[in-house]
């Protein structure tokens, strides 16, 4: 009898211990009545992401909590006695083998919920799919944007939080950073042309005043058949092209385009895009049969994903290349990869085709197309074909070709969608064109379809970039003029960093802009062809093998100059060291007080803009979020303190040589940037004393303000 009692007693505390409850510490709603913001813990400077639906068969993401959005919002339900999860536009959440996708009503996967044991996330849970070991992960870290894989129990990136829709603006049981605006459409202006451009497919609405049905298009530039605008009020819109023709329905279901339409439209949100309703109809324009280029439009549901397009000024608009046929003059391009901005060269008859950085006056970077979008053969201006070698497994250049047929693909990468795939016609693995390795001088080879080292454009000379300052002036690398290098990241505060010399073999972080600081003015010159940066302090940017340092004079590293295909952050560029293929990085997100190192080209945590000493006050190209007070931050302040001891075993002492001052704020940063500890101490004897036996073994940056001025340190305890 003590045995059953003690093994009833046994399975109701496990019970009780996994019962899955939310962050009001409520047992979850398994019939589907209540919805929930599900919240990962790991975050990306103190950004924590929830799962959004990106539309049916399409990559989950963590994005920012929104209000009331639909694609945000989870109910949860038992099938097969697991759990399945089904957002408010009726989606649930599936796998592809691969990737967690958003699916169809009844075509998700189901799950177990389970307690994390992930101490730094307590009160946390992890979802594991049915048969599987392993449990639901952001890829790549925490933060926004990060698809969802699978990765070991318990890892950094697995555990998440239920936060039901009516808590979530609630300080103490909310979404950790609040709720944000939910996304609205913004109307496109009046009597204003645009590319009406559907998002899924990306094809682009063209209609020819020759009797042919309404279609989608590869975006051409200039094509008056694919420009619209928009006349008369609300709800009674005229869409007329450039070329004259108004969007015309005929009656059976599809449209045209003729001078004499007489349809009119409305307009329907799809936050943050649009769906086109003809005045009277139920449903809205729609791609027949699916997304992509050669579609007739015709109409179908509200809110179907085939619905939703968006309005796109020319000069946003990422072009195909437009076809040489032999009887105009020849279009030639420069294609340059994005994810490396380096261009596809011929390297000689029967040679390795390779990319190389630009070479403005090399005809073998300059590249014409032949045949069709989807049936295109790439000849140089040298005259050498672009064909695939079946034996090296390799793109040569020749000029005895045998043509290899290629097919234009929009972009499957989520970093560079503004971007084309070329993929060889026939090619049986779903491959395209890749740069092995990216950077300079890679060799082209095939690999699947959405890797980074795939997409790229298509630019005529007049549109390839110099590098330029943020007042459009070439930058100076004659070492006469001094920029202050300033980081397009913020740390969710609006915090920009510039990066600062912090002494010599010191990792260099980001700061706070100060006027007339040596320590953070830089100038260029060139060195082996290549990019040196040296401060007023005449100290180089070097390198340690981990992190970047302030060095003594020709002792700093070279670099090349990108203009960063990232476009959260146009007009900006990446330095990317000599040798490498990877860019300097902001640790840990933007902000101040990051150490910088090295990750993959484009990151968010790359781009980076150069402001002259001069500009550096002017409100529209200078500092973003001006300057600072010089006092804040001295060079000579920092050399009046002493740290000892250094390393430390249980505390450390700084000692000011005659401070004036009575208190200290004293902010202790893992080298990753990451705020570890923080106290105000008061000053005795010119000196004060941290506690530091909460902090664990290994290097950490200190940072001292007092009012005489702000200084910091590395440290290290062991």
């Amino acid at each position: 009898m003590k045995k059953i009692l003690l093994l009833c007693l046994s399975v109701l505390c496990t019970l009780s211990t996994f019962a899955q409850t939310d962050t009001a510490g409520e047992v979850l709603d398994f019939t589907g009545n209540t919805d929930y913001y599900i919240q990962f813990g790991r975050a990306d400077a103190g950004n924590q992401g929830i799962i959004q639906d990106q539309g049916e068969n399409v990559d989950l993401r963590t994005k920012k909590a929104l209000e009331t959005t639909d694609s945000q919002l989870w109910s949860v339900t038992i099938r097969d006695g697991k759990h399945v999860f089904t957002n408010k536009l009726g989606r649930e959440i599936g796998h592809n083998g691969s990737l967690y996708q958003a699916t169809a009503v009844n075509t998700g996967v189901i799950f177990d919920i389970v307690v994390s044991n992930n101490t730094d996330y307590p009160e946390s849970f992890e979802l594991q799919r049915d048969g599987e070991t392993n449990h639901v992960n952001q890829n790549g870290g925490g933060g926004f944007n990060r698809t969802l894989g699978e990765w070991v129990p318990d890892d950094q990136g697995n555990p998440l939080k239920f936060i039901k829709e009516s808590d979530a603006q609630d300080p103490d049981i909310g979404v950790v950073g609040g709720l944000d605006p939910a996304s609205t459409s913004i109307l496109p202006d009046l009597d204003t042309y645009y590319y009406i451009q559907f998002t899924p497919g990306k094809g682009v609405l063209e209609g020819k005043d020759d009797g042919s049905l309404l279609s989608t298009a590869y975006a051409n530039d200039d094509d008056d058949d694919q420009q619209w605008k928009i006349t008369g009020t609300a709800g009674n819109y005229t869409i007329t092209s450039k070329a004259g023709n108004i969007l015309e329905y005929d009656g059976f279901a599809n449209y045209t385009a003729s001078p004499g339409g007489t349809a009119t439209f409305g307009l329907v949100e799809n936050a943050p895009n649009w769906e086109i309703q003809r005045t009277g109809a139920t449903g809205a324009m729609n791609q027949s049969g699916g997304s992509g280029f050669g579609k007739t439009i015709a109409e179908w549901v509200l809110g179907d994903v085939n619905n939703v397009l968006e309005f796109v000024l020319p000069m946003d608009m990422v072009y195909a290349p437009k076809i040489s046929d032999g009887i105009v003059a020849d279009n030639y391009y420069r294609i340059k990869f994005l994810s490396s901005n380096n261009f596809i060269q011929d390297m000689g008859d029967g040679e390795l085709a390779r990319t190389q950085a630009l070479d403005d006056e090399n005809d073998a970077q300059l590249w014409k197309v032949t045949g069709s979008e989807s049936d295109m053969i790439l000849v140089s201006k040298n005259g050498l074909t672009l064909e695939y070698d079946e034996d090296l497994q390799r793109y040569i250049s020749t000029s005895v070709p045998t043509p290899t047929p290629l097919g234009l693909k929009v972009s499957q990468n989520a970093t560079f969608f503004a971007g084309w795939e070329i993929q060889r016609v026939g090619e049986p693995n779903g491959y395209g064109i890749n740069q092995f390795g990216g950077g300079a001088n890679a060799e082209l080879g095939e690999w699947g379809i959405g890797d980074p080292n795939n997409p790229l454009i298509f630019t005529q000379d007049s549109s390839i970039p110099i590098v330029a300052d943020t007042d459009g002036d070439a930058l100076d690398i004659t070492g006469s003029t001094y920029y202050f290098l300033q980081f397009g990241r913020d740390d969710g505060a609006g915090n920009q960093g510039v990066i600062e010399d912090q002494g010599e073999d010191v990792d260099l972080l980001t700061k706070k802009a100060i006027e007339a600081s040596d320590a953070q003015l830089w100038s260029i010159t060139l060195r082996d062809e290549k990019h040196v940066f040296t401060n007023k302090l005449g100290r180089e940017i070097g390198h340690n093998g981990a992190l970047y340092q302030a060095t003594a004079a020709n002792a700093g590293v070279i670099f090349d100059i990108f203009a960063t295909a990232n476009p959260l952050y146009p007009e900006s560029y990446e330095l990317q060291r000599n040798g490498e293929t990877n860019h300097i990085n902001q640790n840990g997100g933007g902000g101040f007080e990051r150490t910088l190192g090295e990750w993959v080209a484009n990151d968010p945590g790359n781009p980076l803009k150069f402001i002259k000493e001069s500009d550096g006050a002017d409100p529209i190209i200078g500092i973003v979020g001006g300057f600072g007070s010089v006092s804040t931050n001295n060079l000579a302040y920092k050399e009046s303190i002493e740290v000892y001891p250094n390393p430390f075993n249980d505390a450390f002492t700084l000692s000011f040589s005659n401070s004036s001052g009575s208190l200290a704020i004293v902010n202790v940063y893992s080298v990753s940037g990451k705020l570890v500890k923080s106290e105000t101490l008061t000053i005795t004897n010119n000196s004060i004393t941290a506690d530091g036996r909460s902090l664990s073994n290994g290097f950490y940056i200190v940072e001292v303000k007092t009012i005489e001025g702000r200084a910091s340190f590395k440290i290290q305890k062991q």
